[in-house]
């Protein structure tokens, strides 16, 4: 994983720096503001994949990936209109468009998130594993189920307006029955996938292996300290 972190941090790193100051030239001062923190943030990523964090990288390339990503999203207003099919004012910067540049940032920041939990499950594959797959069985009907209901979708989705419609144009009774219990099937299927998608990650903590050869240790020392005192 390191060997492709570092090209893509060094990557990112370079396109903020060469923006920050183009976009202080160009009078825009949230753009300097935005590539600092980029910079800032591909700059710790790629120390991170040198080996300068070894107790935390997981967490390190989580906040790294996380920031880029969503920086991207707050300096380009298209990406999240043209999502849902409307329009905005795209990003430009000495002439050029910045949507390109912030789909790949965003591709950079969801890479390090991806990272950052396969270090972390890697640790007891054979554990994590069977949490994670416990967490999608639990928020894929989830999913299914808030996509049914009446809220702002991605025109891909367009179709199931048509099976929302339906649901809405049913009986006023039958639509209070049907919402409460989305709501609480809802409610029960995402508090079970997040506590299996927590868990996932909790059992390859870094301390775990520590504590378990502390608690061993100890346990062998007890009886030790009870003979050398019985003697």
């Amino acid at each position: 994983m390191n060997a492709l972190v570092i090209p893509v941090a060094a990557a990112s790193a370079l396109s903020a720096a060469i923006l920050l100051p183009v976009g202080a030239f160009e009078d825009m001062l949230i753009i300097p503001m935005f590539e600092g923190v980029v910079l800032l943030s591909s700059v710790f990523a790629l120390l991170t994949a040198v080996g300068r964090f070894p107790r935390g990288p997981g967490l390190s390339l989580l906040c790294c990936g996380g920031a880029i990503a969503s920086l991207a999203l707050l300096a380009e207003p298209t990406l999240v209109s043209r999502l849902f099919g409307a329009s905005g004012r795209p990003l430009v910067i000495a002439g050029v468009k910045m949507a390109p540049l912030m789909y790949a940032r965003i591709g950079v920041g969801v890479f390090l998130v991806a990272t950052a939990a396969m270090i972390v499950w890697a640790r007891r594959a054979e554990r994590s594993v069977g949490y994670l797959i416990r967490s999608v069985l639990a928020f894929a009907p989830a999913l299914i189920v808030l996509l049914l209901t009446p809220i702002p979708k991605p025109s891909f989705l367009a179709p199931l307006d048509r099976v929302t419609d339906a649901i809405a144009s049913a009986p006023l009774v039958v639509g209070l029955v049907l919402t409460v219990v989305a709501f609480f099937l809802v409610l029960g299927l995402v508090s079970a996938g997040g506590h299996c998608l927590i868990r996932s990650f909790e059992v390859g903590r870094l301390d775990d292996e520590a504590g378990s050869e502390n608690n061993a240790g100890g346990a062998g020392a007890a009886p030790a300290r009870a003979s050398a005192a019985g003697t």
